[in-house]
Formats: structure tokens, C-alpha cells, sequence
């Protein structure tokens, strides 16, 4: 993206300057005829001015983007889970604004019996506010013996040797669609990448 960002704006500066010559050689053409050399000077000024005006109005424009761009990422909520005991896993917010509508969009390394057929379901908050916490309960269910968990299992994230790896979706208040890629060991964050 940031590639295209440049290409970009450099066929703006390419297309400026080809008109800006354009615009010159348009001038001494009609200079050439002209007798007084205060119509050319004056030509020429106007020229300058103009280059200086679409200079100065591609680099407001690239100001702007980056401002806005800087805003967006002061503003974005980041959710890491919080492992503080067994009993107690939360949804931490870690960022500036409020986190909406989160869910598990992907989890790993959770089941480790390959006999039973588990499911989990994971119920989160659908609002988080700036550097708050919500409850993070996940439910096991046997579709085997079509028991559904009632017990909180969040202790799986504790399990020693081994490695859960989860992607957690959410939005911001502007409805912008986030990713936290959370990689836990026994009971610790290892990694957090965000997208």
C-alpha cells in the first residue's frame, strides 16, 4: 500500500511539472510576438506561482492523509487477553477507544483429546471501554455425549506444555475491523501481532 501511495504521488508531481512546461512553452510562443519583454516577465511569475501553489497544495493533501492516519491509530482499541488466575481470564482493551462486537475468529492448540469430539463456545463482551477488562468465559461441550459445558474451562490456557494460539476480532466505534493474534503458554502471553 505504501507503494502505491508513492507511485502515485509521484505521477502527480511527473503530471504538474509536464503541464507546468506545457504552460511555459505556451508563454514564449506567445511572447515571441509580443514586443514587450514586462508581458513575459510577468508570465513568467504567474508560472512560478503556480508551481508553488500545486506544490504546496500536494504536500497540504499529504499532510492531511497522514494526520488523519495518526489519528485513526491513537484512537484504535487493542484486546490481549489478561491471564491474572485459573478463575479470572479477562479481555483486556490496552487501547484508546472502546472495542465492539469481539469474537473468537480462530483458535488453536486448545483440544488434546483427539478421541473426543469438543467444541467450545466463547462468550465475550460486545463492549469494551478504553484500558478496561471484560470476562473472558469459554464453555467445552462433548458433541459425543451431547453434554454442553456449564463450568468454565479457561483453565486450558494454563495447561503446561501447551501452546494455544488465537485470533481475536473486533471493531472501533467507526465500525474499522481489527485483529489480535494472541499466542499463550501456560498461563503466559507470548505473543501478541496486530492487524
Amino acid at each position: 500500500m505504501k507503494i502505491n501511495d508513492n507511485i502515485s504521488k509521484n505521477y502527480l508531481i511527473f503530471s504538474a511539472f509536464l503541464l507546468i512546461f506545457v504552460f511555459l512553452t505556451a508563454f514564449s510562443i506567445y511572447n515571441s510576438y509580443s514586443k514587450s519583454s514586462a508581458d513575459w516577465i510577468n508570465n513568467v511569475i504567474l508560472a512560478v506561482t503556480a508551481v508553488v501553489i500545486m506544490w504546496y497544495a500536494l504536500e497540504t493533501a499529504a499532510m492531511k492523509r497522514e494526520m488523519a492516519k495518526q489519528n485513526k491509530l491513537s484512537t484504535r482499541p487493542i484486546l490481549i487477553l489478561s491471564l491474572e488466575s485459573k478463575t479470572n481470564v479477562f479481555l483486556k482493551n490496552e487501547g484508546k477507544g472502546p472495542a465492539l462486537n469481539a469474537l473468537i475468529e480462530k483458535i488453536e492448540g486448545i483440544s488434546s483429546n483427539t478421541m473426543v469430539k469438543e467444541e467450545y463456545e466463547f462468550l465475550l463482551p460486545s463492549y469494551i471501554t478504553q484500558e478496561s477488562k471484560g470476562i473472558f468465559t469459554m464453555l467445552k461441550s462433548d458433541k459425543n455425549s451431547c453434554i454442553e459445558g456449564t463450568v468454565s474451562e479457561n483453565d486450558s490456557f494454563f495447561t503446561i506444555g501447551k501452546t494455544i494460539e488465537m485470533v481475536i476480532k473486533y471493531e472501533d466505534i467507526e465500525n474499522n475491523s481489527y485483529k489480535s493474534h494472541l499466542v499463550i503458554q501456560a498461563g503466559r502471553l507470548i505473543s501478541v501481532n496486530l492487524s
